[in-house]
């Protein structure tokens, strides 16, 4: 009795493999640097993320209710911009503060 092959085994014929692409492999998180190093100050001026910075480095900063009014969005949308691009992909340094009336204040410390 003669052996099979393993694709003969299960009834796949032997198709060529594609050719491999030589394309260098980007993310998508590097590639949003680029676009960020290279954007203009008019555009970054429009951002939301920059918005909320301009807030955040007024003299009594802001609270998380006027940041959200001011870019329309909720809360919790806020609090995620403030950790995940204030602080971590730009390198700012926040702190909070609480006023009298017990709310947090969120500003930039230069």
């Amino acid at each position: 009795m003669k052996t099979k092959s393993p694709a003969q085994q299960h009834n796949h014929s032997a198709q060529p493999t594609k050719p491999q692409r030589n394309k260098p492999k980007t993310s998508r998180r590097s590639a949003g640097n680029a676009h960020a190093a290279n954007a203009s100050s008019t555009d970054a001026a429009r951002t939301k993320s920059s918005r909320l910075v301009a807030l955040m480095r007024r003299k009594g900063g802001t609270t998380i209710d006027q940041a959200a009014s001011a870019l329309g969005w909720q809360p919790h949308s806020v609090r995620g911009l403030i950790s995940a691009v204030v602080r971590k992909k730009l390198g700012l340094t926040v702190r909070t503060d609480r006023n009298d009336k017990g709310r947090l204040h969120y500003r930039i410390v230069r």
